[in-house]
């Protein structure tokens, strides 16, 4: 059986650790997604939207674009740190996906 709490540290020194890649290995690839995604729940300046697992911000980056009031939310501190840097008119926060800081209903 797999050990929870071992699993998502690994998990999170992981991620910690490609942060700083990220952007140059799969950006493209993940800001190809965003306009998709965003598509299908028909984002637009009426939507008030939580970014999961935001990485560096670019779906959240995109739902901004159309107008959407957006938080993103990473367990990674450096991938918050990525985001914050390269859109700074986005609220982000680190925070745990299975421990949301949030409202049940968001």
């Amino acid at each position: 059986m797999i050990d929870a709490d071992a699993f998502r540290e690994f998990e999170h020194d992981g991620w910690q650790r490609a942060a700083e890649h990220y952007v140059d290995a799969f950006g493209a690839v993940t800001a190809q997604a965003a306009g998709p995604l965003l598509d299908a729940v028909a984002a637009g300046s009426a939507t008030q939207l939580l970014d999961v697992a935001t990485g560096p911000g670019f779906v959240a980056a995109e739902a901004a674009s159309r107008g959407a009031r957006v938080i993103g939310v990473d367990f990674s501190s450096a991938m918050i740190a990525a985001a914050g840097r390269r859109y700074h008119d986005i609220l982000f926060r680190e925070g745990d996906a299975e421990a949301l800081a949030f409202d049940g209903d968001t």
